[in-house]
């Protein structure tokens, strides 16, 4: 079964208040996060009132991993993406190895994609940006923090979480 593009959304439990919009790893797909975010309330990862939308990414060829198709938000031409340069005072990372090793155009694609998601969710919640959140795991949290960076929207969201990002 491709999942290829596939979008999983959770409704709320109970009345929809909020919702989360939360971006997979690398070869992933969004039926691997189901088993975090299935369980809502109390015992759960998200309140019962939170909707969730978890896209898959599309199939293509990863650098790092010899060419080989799956899931990517973004070509990654080496892991670790942010090695660190350690010097005798501090150890630094440069933007130019960072923007080496990832492919700029097809991060900012999944970041304006993650975007045009919030424009619906808000629509959704009565234009209440505060109500909607993004986030994800390894590339998916490298993806949620390119939107929020890239966000310029007049109005907060209600946050950013990512988890493990590359």
């Amino acid at each position: 079964m491709s999942t290829e593009g596939k979008t999983l959304e959770l409704k709320a439990k109970e009345d929809h208040q909020s919702t989360l919009i939360f971006f997979h790893g690398l070869d992933s797909t969004a039926e691997s996060q189901l088993k975090y975010f299935s369980k809502q309330g109390p015992k759960g990862v998200t309140p019962a009132n939170m909707k969730v939308v978890m896209p898959t990414a599309p199939k293509k060829k990863v650098t790092a991993a010899a060419g080989k198709k799956m899931a990517s938000w973004f070509d990654v031409a080496k892991l670790p993406i942010a090695k660190k340069n350690i010097t005798e005072d501090k150890d630094t990372v440069t933007e130019s190895l960072i923007h080496s090793r990832v492919e700029q155009a097809d991060l900012d694609f999944a970041a304006d994609y993650m975007l045009s998601l919030v424009e619906k969710e808000v629509a959704l919640l009565d234009n209440d940006y505060k109500k909607v959140f993004i986030g994800g795991y390894g590339e998916g949290a490298s993806v949620a923090l390119a939107a929020f960076l890239k966000y310029k929207g007049e109005k907060p969201l209600g946050g950013v979480l990512g988890l493990n990002g590359i």
